[in-house]
């Protein structure tokens, strides 16, 4: 008989949500083209989200994971560490990843920030962050419960590449290339409770939360807050967003102020997740082929069933692991001696700053400066940068925790070795350290994310490889 079936997943989950949005008045200043340092207003509320999850069979704590999931742009050690052992400590779990949303609308939260207009709003609103997830992960598995996760692959436009190169100029810039192939994949999964409601959607999609720029002065978790409300709309229940690969992909409408055009790329986004979500089957049911029945011509009659027992047990399947990837850093990396007289420097062009225009210029500079001293400061001693993954198969589907912003090269190769099982990636995870991760081929041709990178060139290439060999000795 002549099936057809949808990769589903059996375990127990449970999911919860909490608001983290900053106090309005706290140093936003993501942008160094903005004018202004505090933000003025909220547009839409920040939010965690905590996912407890484990086998099937499980009772709990044991053999339990959380991904907790933060509308925040990235985290550092100093912030995260304190995060993890609130979650461990409340919740009983050990197996944490902390992933970030990415969006760019609530500014940073690093220590060297704290002496800002509006930094001293900073560490009272981290404090209270790692108090609210704390509490979310212990509610997170309380709410565990047996249930079914069902995967669809869907697409949306709404993502475009980002290394622009303007003629005139003779430059890369950031920012839309029109010539560009960015993926298009949306990952999706809806979660049923063992009474057929759903208990949870996921969107995984890869694309820079950079509509809001400069000019917006409020705090926005940017496209994912419209489009998980256009999701909830149809699936009352929490809705878990996961960023994908998306070092090189942003909005097509994206650096503006209005964020009007940050609720349209999310309603954009989140219809694209609803047609992905209406197309799977029902909870642990597969499509079995009837036969045929006269009509005007003879009809070929699908019909619903029950999952057999072999296929049971691939969707009741469970495993994780956590590991690290050593990737060398790259040659001539700034020390932090270099980098602290680098800033020095442009805090003293910016004190000596003549007209508006220049001023603005020179504070920019300041902020360039400021994030290199931030990055090198924060990678670990040595030759080799242990790079974070976290990784599980929940049924027929991988799920993979990775540190940094690789390029969507990444999950495209990724998808294409495990096919036909889906992938659900997210990136951000962890402290932001391992930076940004381009294709070998684009090092040293002035492309931002280049330029900033503290991997070697091949460190991308040499992942995908690793990372294969895991997930299929993890399968």
């Amino acid at each position: 008989m002549q099936t057809y079936g949808m990769p589903q997943g059996r375990c127990q989950f449970g999911v919860v949500t909490g608001d983290i949005t900053p106090p309005v008045g706290i140093y936003s200043r993501m942008w160094g083209a903005a004018a202004h340092d505090r933000a003025e207003s909220v547009h839409r509320p920040a939010l965690a989200t905590a996912v407890a999850f484990g086998p099937v069979d499980g009772d709990g704590i044991a053999g339990a994971h959380l991904i907790v999931a933060l509308d925040m742009c990235v985290l550092g050690r100093d912030e995260l560490q304190p995060m993890l052992a609130a979650i461990e400590q409340q919740s009983g779990i050990g197996d944490v990843s902390v992933v970030c949303s990415h969006t760019h609308g609530v500014g940073l939260m690093g220590p060297d920030r704290h002496d800002k207009p509006g930094g001293d709003l900073i560490a009272p609103h981290v404090e209270r962050i790692t108090a609210v997830v704390g509490e979310l992960a212990q509610s997170a598995r309380e709410a565990m419960q047996p249930v079914t996760v069902c995967y669809a692959a869907g697409h949306c436009d709404l993502a475009r590449t980002r290394d622009y190169f303007d003629q005139d100029a003779g430059e890369h810039v950031c920012g839309f290339d029109p010539t560009g192939s960015p993926d298009d994949t949306v990952m999706v999964a809806k979660v049923h409770g063992d009474g057929g409601e759903v208990v949870a959607t996921v969107v995984n999609y890869a694309c820079h939360p950079t509509t809001l720029a400069w000019d917006s002065r409020a705090l926005s978790p940017d496209y994912v807050g419209a489009m998980r409300e256009t999701v909830q709309a149809r699936y009352p229940a929490p809705c878990l967003f996961l960023q994908g690969a998306s070092g090189d992909l942003g909005p097509r409408d994206g650096f503006v102020g209005d964020p009007a055009v940050a609720d349209r790329n999310g309603h954009w986004l989140g219809y694209a997740a609803l047609t992905a979500l209406e197309s799977t089957l029902p909870p642990q049911h597969e499509l079995s082929y009837a036969g045929g029945v006269a009509s005007g011509t003879t009809i070929g009659v699908w019909k619903t069933s029950e999952l057999p027992t072999d296929r049971q047990r691939k969707v009741a399947a469970f495993g994780g692991r956590r590991w690290t990837f050593d990737a060398p850093y790259r040659d001539g990396m700034p020390s932090r001696a270099e980098a602290e007289a680098a800033l020095a420097r442009s805090l003293d062009d910016e004190g000596r700053a003549g007209s508006d225009e220049e001023r603005h210029e020179r504070r920019a500079m300041v902020e360039r400066a400021t994030r290199l001293l931030s990055r090198v400061a924060a990678l670990p001693d040595g030759a080799r940068f242990p790079l974070q993954l976290h990784a599980w198969t929940v049924g027929e589907a991988v799920w993979l925790m990775v540190q940094g912003e690789p390029y969507h090269w990444l999950q495209t190769e990724l998808r294409r070795r495990l096919a036909p099982r889906p992938l659900l990636l997210s990136t951000i995870a962890a402290d932001w350290g391992a930076s940004y991760l381009p294709p070998e081929n684009l090092y040293d041709k002035g492309i931002y994310q280049e330029s900033i990178a503290v991997l070697a060139p091949g460190t991308l290439e040499a992942l995908v490889d690793h990372v294969s060999q895991q997930l299929a000795a993890l399968a």
